[in-house]
């Protein structure tokens, strides 16, 4: 086997974690490799593990439970201005951020990773403002936005819509720019030959490091390149995108929404404010309960979920809104493109 070109360390995945990861190695001088797949161009005949961050938006905020995910949260929030200057790429938006609950004061049924309490406590113990927010409170600052009886909300008014692709940009631009090298490759090997550590690409290029970093995500069982693998379970879950067609006539802070209706669960996802997708289009992504209907188990397992478009069917909640208000309804037919999508109601303005 010829030698190939070798590196101090060799991080597999080029998404938001071995970006990172790359570009902090090379900021401290070592010498290092990172290699991972461009996103497919199409999912309708995509082969192989498909990453969670190919997205245009994801909640940075606060409001997380445990506390270590609040603290990361917010770790990363205070060096985004940083990597954002550095790289030139804009992938942050500001947004408010409502958590919307049960109000288990009045006996109502909750759920332990969803507690606002814990949420308040939490903010507290990180120096970040939120404010709690009583049913009456709801309809007062949110009057477009119709809540299910006997619900209260914690809000964060400076909060953050993350742009996962537009992140990772960031991150692999800053790490080249820094010394390391990045390579459109799918990793499919990798042994011991002595001291090294000998990593081979799809396409049949070699490379050797001192040492290796898995950054494959919730595909790292899936690629074998583990001896054993990890105590972990994949999961494909489907996202809503209800379309807009005019996003400034949609006034909704960005949303995760925790309903119970005569104590059953009703609904317990995100609803993000409209975001601006590749195709130059508008929608609000709703993410609602299908997450562990859909377990995954082989590479094989997730390249036919991925050419599903998702589940044919699924009951969730999407938004209708007239001049005054918005309401809440269920159960979307996927379109023929296989792109989740809503009709305005006819009231919608």
């Amino acid at each position: 086997m010829p030698p190939g070109p070798r590196f101090d360390v060799a991080v597999v995945g080029a998404g938001p974690i071995g970006s990172a990861t790359a570009r902090h190695l090379a900021d401290r001088g070592a010498s290092v490799l990172v290699v991972g797949p461009d996103e497919p161009a199409t999912f309708e005949d995509h082969q192989g593990v498909w990453a969670g961050y190919y997205d245009q938006g994801r909640l940075a905020h606060v409001l997380e439970v445990p506390l270590v995910t609040s603290l990361l949260a917010t770790r990363s929030l205070r060096r985004f201005a940083e990597l954002r200057e550095r790289s030139g790429v804009e992938f942050t938006t500001p947004t408010q951020s409502l958590s919307v609950l049960p109000d288990v004061a009045d006996g109502a049924p909750g759920a332990e990773w969803f507690d606002r309490d814990r949420l308040l406590r939490n903010a507290e113990d990180l120096g970040v403002a939120v404010f709690a927010l009583s049913e009456d409170d709801l309809r007062s600052d949110y009057p477009r936005l119709s809540f299910a009886p006997g619900h209260v909300g914690v809000v964060q008014r400076d909060a953050h819509i993350l742009n996962p692709r537009e992140l990772v940009r960031a991150e692999l631009g800053a790490a080249v720019a820094a010394g390391a090298t990045l390579v459109r490759d799918e990793v499919v090997s990798l042994d011991r030959q002595g001291d090294d550590a000998v990593l081979t690409g799809r396409s049949g290029e070699v490379w050797r490091a001192d040492r290796v970093v898995m950054a494959t995500g919730a595909a790292t069982n899936m690629t074998g390149l583990l001896p054993r693998p990890l105590q972990m379970q994949t999961f494909g879950a489907t996202v809503v995108l209800v379309e807009v067609d005019d996003p400034s006539t949609v006034d909704m802070p960005a949303m995760m929404y925790l309903k119970f209706v005569d104590g059953r669960l009703g609904f317990g996802g995100i609803v993000m404010s409209p975001l601006r997708y590749p195709d130059g289009r508008w929608y609000i992504k709703v993410s609602g309960n299908s997450l562990l209907g859909n377990p995954l188990a082989t590479a094989d397992e997730i390249a036919a979920w991925v050419r599903t478009g998702g589940r044919g069917k699924i009951s969730t909640t999407h938004w209708h809104c007239s001049p005054n208000s918005c309401r809440a309804s269920s159960s979307v037919p996927r379109t023929p493109d296989r792109v989740w999508s809503v009709k305005p109601h006819p009231d919608c303005r």
